[in-house]
């Protein structure tokens, strides 16, 4: 019987294949109730290892009906018929990532950025619902037709973790994709970095046109080495270097946190297209300018007084010599003012955050744009606070983010994390859950 006369459950009508594994098959139909195109998913119902199979199929089914986003395939049906299992979904009109890398096929850097961006978002989106991934590849990401926007499919190998005590992960069998896989999923512990691990790593090979799996690792690092092979601007690869440490308690720890870097990075490319000029520099002249601002229809003072020729004469040379001396000044001066910011930047991008609150307490900071200092401030401590949190150290990091001045635009979040490491503090003596492995995300782990 040809599938196009195979109808399931009284409603989807097969169409075509559209692929085969070990697992089962995966169909083309339409639901003859909505007249819309649909996927199918049908599981083998012989299977060695049927059992776990069995429990990811139903954990796909659990997961897409609590998820409701525009880029993962809603849940349309699921039934047993009790041979085979069936999982019905959305259909997403596209092609994969991967066939637009292949034949080792360049992205640009725009190209490269909003792929980033889109998928942080997603991951976000699921890690807050206490959701890994755990099979993030380019097979897995199809791009709409219609939009261009891309979409995470295949939920089948998804993990579930508790949000509020994100680093008690139960022990898992390994699931993953060779050169997309970090190590500690490898060892059957992902967190939810192990996802942004996979996504760097997508991104690095639409840069390099290189497989991942021919990627050399550093010697005494264990890190990638990939950097030689991609035209990349260095905070954009600093930005991809962080997803891919090779330990994940150096790599960024949440989605959100990379965002926040890339929309920095996207800003300071939007300064440059619209000013042609380096808006670090841009901030400084804001500094300088604020306080004291140029009046073009005032004439200067110096040159009211001179009224002879020669005395005019001498009188612009000075007024020259001091205008260039001057601008000599504001010139360094603007200089220091972007070498502080950038080495801010640099200590964020390396999680060095201690070091950051100290530069924002020095003297050379205090040329910096007041508004942009507060930003600094603000974030640099709040992230040192999250991560003496996630080292369990809650009364630390309560300290740290109790300086966080009432008026800083990192106050709220700060207040309401406080109120949660001060329950996690109260709490911390409670044993782990029976059969439950804990893992903190720390290199000070007892285990």
């Amino acid at each position: 019987m040809s599938n196009d006369l195979v109808v399931l459950n009284s409603r989807y009508q097969l169409l075509n294949k559209l692929g085969e594994g070990g697992f089962g098959v995966v169909y083309l139909a339409k639901d003859t109730q909505t007249k819309k195109l649909c996927v199918v998913k049908q599981l083998h119902s012989s299977l060695e290892n049927a059992d776990v199979v069995k429990r990811l199929f139903y954990e796909e089914i659990k997961i897409l009906e609590k998820l409701e986003h525009p880029q993962i395939p809603s849940l349309i049906d699921f039934y047993d018929d009790g041979d085979d299992c069936f999982l019905v979904e959305e259909y997403i009109e596209g092609e994969t990532i991967k066939f637009e890398l292949k034949d080792g096929c360049l992205w640009n850097e725009a190209r490269v950025i909003n792929f980033l961006e889109q998928g942080l978002q997603i991951l976000d989106y699921i890690h807050r619902r206490g959701i890994i991934h755990r099979d993030i590849k380019p097979d897995n990401f199809i791009r709409r037709r219609d939009t261009e926007e891309i979409v995470l499919i295949d939920f089948g190998a998804v993990k579930n973790f508790n949000v509020e005590q994100s680093h008690i992960i139960n022990p898992t069998v390994a699931i993953g994709t060779h050169g997309y896989m970090p190590s500690e999923q490898a060892r059957g512990k992902p967190r939810k970095n192990s996802d942004i691990y996979s996504l760097g790593i997508i991104a690095i090979q639409a840069l390099t046109g290189r497989n991942p799996i021919s990627f050399k690792e550093d010697e005494q690092s264990g890190e990638i080495i990939w950097r030689p092979y991609a035209d990349v601007h260095s905070y954009l690869g600093d930005i991809l270097t962080q997803m891919v440490r090779a330990d994940y308690a150096k790599r960024y720890h949440s989605a959100d946190l990379v965002l926040q870097d890339l929309y920095k990075y996207i800003r300071w490319q939007e300064g440059l297209k619209n000013t042609h000029t380096n808006p670090i520099l841009k901030d400084a002249l804001d500094v300088h300018h604020h306080d004291q601002p140029l009046t073009l229809t005032q004439n200067p003072p110096m040159l009211k007084t001179i009224s002879h020729p020669r005395s005019w004469g001498i009188g612009f040379l000075v007024f020259l010599f001091m205008g260039i001396m001057g601008g000599g000044f504001f010139y360094y001066d603007s200089r220091r003012v972007e070498a502080t910011i950038s080495q801010l930047e640099n200590s964020k991008i390396n999680q060095n955050f201690a070091s950051c609150i100290q530069l924002t307490q020095s003297r050379r900071a205090r040329n910096i744009a007041p508004l942009l200092l507060d930003q600094y401030i603000g974030e640099c401590r709040l992230e040192y606070a999250k991560q003496q949190a996630q080292l369990e150290d809650y009364q630390g990091a309560i300290a740290i983010a109790q300086k966080i001045p009432p008026q800083n635009p990192y106050h709220r979040e700060a207040t309401i994390l406080m109120e949660d490491w001060t329950q996690a503090h109260e709490n911390q003596n409670i044993d782990c859950p029976p059969n439950v492995l804990c893992i903190c995300p720390g290199p000070l782990c007892p285990n």
